[in-house]
């Protein structure tokens, strides 16, 4: 990873495989388009379900946002609780 960051070193796709850069390499030009699409369409059937990230988020930081909101965290808790009571 140095490599790549501070001396712009390349990799071929088996090597940025390897050195898990990529998530997978496609064998070849003529199977990149469908291989994305293929990707494209899997992705775009999870849009529908996205509310359960949010639920999940949410819950996660429940504690941290009431903090926020109680003035927790000094100026930035007043500044927060400010801008969420115009909404």
């Amino acid at each position: 990873m140095r490599d790549a960051l501070f001396f712009g070193a390349k990799f071929d796709g088996k090597e940025a495989h390897t050195k898990q850069f990529v998530d997978m390499v496609v064998p070849g030009d003529d199977t990149v388009i469908k291989t994305s699409l293929d990707l494209a369409q899997q992705q775009a059937g999870k849009g529908a379900k996205r509310w359960v990230l949010g639920a999940i988020k949410q819950e996660r930081y429940r504690a941290e946002v009431e903090q926020l909101l109680n003035g927790g965290f000094g100026q930035g808790g007043v500044a927060l609780e400010k801008a969420f009571s115009k909404m």
